[in-house]
């Protein structure tokens, strides 16, 4: 593994978002609500807390970042969209997409007297993608999943706290 200046210096911190030393855990939770203008089109808006931290036993430096994180999208009903109703039966698929504006802040010490971002937040914008997968149970009650990928375009902290001067 290929270290960062800051990595040589500080430890051996995981920025790595794909690593298992980032692992959002039983602190992760969000709340949402859709409103399906008609059969096929509707709106979406959801409000996430998510705290990213180091994996007990990874070998990492302990960091925690935690983050705020509100989406408005749009949703389309793909199954009414391509007039698969018959074929489908009791599945469902919904796509959406939008924008989301977040709110992080580290929550890592400082282990260097250079180190000055504990507490310190920063906010960010970008786009949101995602879709549904359901299945009807009655006409009122359904049970799905939500599978979605957020996009930071102007983070400079890692996940681990540190901060990525980008100049």
């Amino acid at each position: 593994k290929q270290k960062t200046a800051y990595e040589i210096i500080a430890g051996d911190w995981s920025s790595d978002v794909c690593s298992s030393d980032l692992f959002p855990s039983h602190d992760s939770f969000g709340v949402a609500g859709r409103y399906m203008i008609s059969p096929t089109f509707g709106v979406k808006a959801d409000l996430n807390y998510e705290e990213f931290n180091n994996e007990s036993g990874s070998g990492s430096l302990e960091f925690k970042m935690v983050q705020y994180r509100f989406g408005f999208q749009g949703v389309v009903n793909a199954i009414r969209l391509f007039n698969l109703q018959e074929s489908a039966g009791r599945f469902g698929l919904l796509l959406h997409g939008g924008l989301q504006l977040s709110r992080m802040t580290s929550k890592t010490r400082n282990i260097l007297p250079s180190d000055q971002n504990y507490n310190k937040t920063e906010y960010n914008g970008g786009l949101v993608l995602g879709f549904s997968p359901q299945f009807r149970i009655t006409n009122n009650f359904a049970v799905f999943g939500d599978f979605s990928v957020a996009n930071n375009y102007r983070q400079h902290f890692n996940w681990n706290g540190s901060y990525r001067d980008w100049k």
